[in-house]
Order: C-alpha cells, then sequence, then structure tokens
C-alpha cells in the first residue's frame, strides 16, 4: 500500500529519500548553496568570518572601502558621517527624536504631568508604566 502522507508529498512506503512538500517545485527539493561572488564585485560583499561564506548586497554596507558597518544616511555608516544629526545651526550632535538632540529639545519625557523622566513605552516612564514592563506591584485578585 502506498499512501500519500499530506504534509510531505511522498509516499508513507515509499523508500526514496527525497521528500517535498506538495506545493514545492521539483528543482527546490534539495537545499543548494548560495553562489558565491567575488570579494571585489560592487555587486556582493562576502563576509565569510562568521557567516559562514553567506553573500550580501553591497548597498547594506558603508560606501567606504573596506568599511564593514550597515549604512546609514547618504550610504555612510555612523563612523563615517552616515548618522542623523540635530538640525540646529552650528550643533554636532546627534538627533534623539524631531531631529533634535537632548540639547535642543529632542527628547520625549513621560506624560504624567510634573515627570521628567524619559518616557520609555506608550508615553510612559518605568515608573508610571509598571504594567507595561511586567512590574506591577498589585496582587491578582482573582480567586479560585
Amino acid at each position: 500500500m502506498n499512501d500519500m502522507c499530506q504534509f510531505h508529498g511522498a509516499g508513507v512506503g515509499d523508500e526514496s529519500g527525497a521528500l517535498t512538500t506538495p506545493r514545492m517545485k521539483p528543482e527546490t527539493r534539495y537545499a543548494h548553496p548560495l553562489p558565491s561572488l567575488d570579494v571585489t564585485s560592487p555587486v556582493g560583499k562576502s563576509l565569510a568570518a562568521g557567516n559562514k561564506g553567506k553573500t550580501y548586497v553591497r548597498s547594506r554596507y558603508c560606501k567606504i572601502a573596506d568599511c564593514e558597518k550597515l549604512r546609514h544616511k547618504n550610504g555612510l555608516c555612523v563612523a563615517h558621517g552616515g548618522g542623523w544629526y540635530c538640525k540646529v545651526d552650528g550643533c554636532t550632535k546627534h538627533s534623539k527624536a524631531k531631529g533634535l538632540c537632548s540639547a535642543h529639545g529632542g527628547i520625549h519625557f513621560c506624560r504624567v504631568d510634573g515627570c521628567k523622566k524619559y518616557r520609555k513605552k506608550k508615553g510612559l516612564c518605568i515608573a508610571h508604566g509598571r504594567g507595561l514592563f511586567g512590574r506591577s506591584d498589585s496582587v491578582c485578585s482573582a480567586t479560585d
């Protein structure tokens, strides 16, 4: 009896080693390694150390030669000037929020009146949003 397995698309009593799902194309039954690209190619960049030889698209990385950091603004990493900076003329600090640094109002505070702590989640600081952060002081009132 050679029943078909509904999950793998192969016969239950089938001795073949290749199992495929019903939607798989025959040419995608086996995993194939990524094609190796030349390191000097502008199309791809191989990061063999620690990444098992996977090839990544060069546009994800800083456009400075031999820099392996992810790009941010203008194709540059933060170390090469690609970060976001404060909009105020003459200020060279990194922006925090609304395009402004912390010195020029780029900080979001807790929405509770009079609280000067930085907000963390849903407009509340850790002290006022204890239930949101899994630190609730309330005791469960449910009865068995």
